[in-house]
């Protein structure tokens, strides 16, 4: 039973990782839109219609993208909206919003979250990760519905845990 829950935790975590690998990454980041709204007394850049956002080997796609400036320089905030669609690598995560908040290394993804590896996938309504300290939740927050979770046992033989 250890080592299942090792292995769910695993997945999540990959999953989630995707977004702090698209905060840190030096590779440059090409973003498409039908539209673009610059604030600059509000500090804003909002994506609008069929947002892309590519980096190296990283894919971001929803319909509305806001990046949040802080008042000193670095994005403060992420906030992707509508049909959430994060690729990395074999990697994919889904929900129809997310919240990243580099400074505080938290990551949200909420509504039909889908987290995906290969060919096993776990699902909920909600999802946090605290990058920081490496904790995780994901539940379900619909009445009577629970997190579930669909493991091939193949992918098993793929992945190499560690400690």
């Amino acid at each position: 039973m250890k080592r299942l829950w090792t292995i769910f935790t695993a997945l999540v975590m990959v999953g989630a990782s995707v977004c702090l690998a698209w905060a840190i990454k030096q590779d440059p980041i090409d973003v498409e839109s039908d539209r673009m709204r610059l604030s600059f007394d509000n500090k804003t850049a909002i994506f609008e219609g069929k947002v892309s956002v590519t980096q190296g080997d990283l894919t971001l796609t929803c319909n509305t993208l806001t990046l949040q400036q802080a008042n000193q320089g670095p994005i403060e905030k992420v906030l992707a909206e509508g049909d959430v669609y994060i690729r990395w690598k074999k990697d994919i995560v889904s929900g129809n919003k997310a919240i990243f908040n580099p400074n505080k290394e938290l990551l949200i993804v909420k509504g039909d979250v889908v987290l995906q590896r290969a060919t096993s996938t776990l699902r909920g309504s909600v999802l946090r990760y605290n990058l920081a300290d490496g904790t995780l939740d994901l539940k379900n927050t619909e009445p009577g519905a629970r997190v579930k979770a669909e493991i091939n046992p193949d992918d098993l033989k793929k992945t190499r845990l560690t400690k």
